[in-house]
């Protein structure tokens, strides 16, 4: 697990791909769409803007996930 300590993590969610993009989850207050990759090592990778964490998980099903308000196949995407 690879992340700093003042690093306060807001919200986990768990994905089935092991690149996820972020947007902060709001089309106003959100962020810049960043893609992240999550290192197979450590299975997790921690969003720089909203410090959401990202945990791969291979027994995520393929179906829409809820995230933030939103449906995404696994990520988060901007509208």
């Amino acid at each position: 697990m690879t992340h700093h300590s003042s690093v306060r993590i807001l919200e986990t969610r768990r994905v089935n791909r092991l690149v996820v993009c972020c947007d902060g989850g709001h089309p106003v207050l959100g962020h810049p769409r960043v893609f992240l990759k999550i290192p197979p090592a450590c299975q997790e990778v921690v969003c720089p803007y909203c410090s959401c964490r990202f945990v791969f998980d291979a027994r995520e099903e393929q179906s829409v996930l809820p995230v933030s308000g939103r449906a995404a196949q696994g990520f988060v995407t901007a509208s």
